[in-house]
């Protein structure tokens, strides 16, 4: 009963993490994301009333078109839905299928809209290289000539929306890579917390820290990358990323300290005290911990000494392998047989 009792605040501290990082995420940067896409959702069926060919004018097909934008409106509504679900492991691709369908509309929209408003906004999106429509000469200002520019409308509405819409999965994708990260680092951390040092068998310990190695090695791509976007709500989610690299981190980086002294890479007089094996140096261990995770380059030297001293000492062995001289498999003669001159060795 004790035991439970101290497991649970130590099983309690990344799921608290947890829930508060569901909590920011979700209200500093999904419902605003959400909220500009539903006033977008507004606006078109604005636009609709107001852009469009009046009503009274409009053909079947044009009043078909005018359905089906209505649609994909309503689908766009129903994708922004909330759930419990969507706010304990958002994002999940909501907003990206809302803005989809809103941008399929926006873009139907030119194929009805009227013949001037779709020239001016054809001229404010075209390149300054393209041809003006503006331009078209009178005599073929006729109805095929209409629906070719809002054609022309649509299509250009259309690239600018496709670059968008992938802008805007990259971005989403990057924040669920990190966000998982975030979540994987949570879990170790509660295994290490809840088994500790005495608890740790030797095949298990062996699965965590080569997770742990594989984790720091993925969170480390994130937190030094130099051109990684703020949009989206990435910045958020590299916050929280921060702790829980700088949890594991400590973690790692007063193990690779105690394999350095081990391996004589490091003085054993200097740094002995801070050895795992040894009853002190308590506080110095745990002020390696924080610099591991303060510092990034400071475990990545650690590493790197390790791997240094790794390779020269296969290297070593290698060149000692091969010096050696090589054995040679000789069969032992039979005392009972005889040896005839001139025969030959067999």
């Amino acid at each position: 009963m004790t035991n439970l009792l101290l497991l649970l605040p130590m099983v309690l501290g990344p799921f608290a993490y947890f829930i508060l990082m569901v909590i920011v995420r979700w209200h500093a940067v999904a419902v605003p994301t959400r909220r500009l896409a539903q006033a977008q959702i507004e606006g078109l069926r604005q636009r609709w009333k107001q852009e469009c060919v009046s009503p009274a004018t409009q053909d079947a097909e044009e009043q078909a078109l005018g359905e089906r934008i209505e649609r994909l409106l309503e689908q766009a509504e129903t994708a922004l839905s909330d759930s419990i679900l969507e706010k304990l492991l958002w994002p999940r691709g909501a907003e990206l299928q809302a803005w989809r369908l809103i941008h399929d509309a926006e873009s139907l929209i030119a194929l009805v809209m009227d013949q001037e408003l779709a020239k001016e906004k054809l001229a404010q999106i075209q390149p300054k290289s393209a041809q003006d429509p503006v331009s078209v000469p009178p005599a073929r200002a006729n109805n095929s000539t209409n629906n070719d520019i809002r054609k022309r409308l649509y299509w250009e509405l259309r690239r600018s929306y496709d670059e968008k819409d992938t802008n805007f999965a990259r971005l989403s994708t990057t924040h669920a890579k990190i966000a998982w990260l975030t979540y994987v680092g949570l879990v170790l951390v509660g295994l290490f917390l809840a088994l500790g040092p005495g608890h740790l068998q030797e095949l298990p310990a062996w699965m965590l820290f080569g997770a742990l190695g594989a984790l720091l090695s993925r969170c480390l791509r994130f937190l030094k990358a130099t051109q990684l976007p703020t949009e989206y709500g990435v910045y958020w989610i590299l916050l929280f990323l921060a702790p829980v690299y700088g949890a594991l981190a400590g973690i790692a980086g007063v193990l690779l300290f105690h394999l350095l002294v081990e391996m004589k890479i490091l003085s054993s007089d200097t740094f002995g005290s801070l050895s795992l094996n040894q009853a002190a140096g308590m506080y110095g261990r745990f002020a390696l911990a924080a610099l591991a995770g303060l510092s990034e380059r400071w475990l990545d030297q650690l590493i790197t000494q390790v791997e240094e001293k790794s390779l020269q000492t296969l290297q070593k062995e290698k060149e000692t392998s091969a010096e050696e001289p090589p054995r040679q498999d000789r069969k032992q003669d039979d005392p009972n047989k005889v040896w005839v001159p001139g025969s030959r060795a067999r």
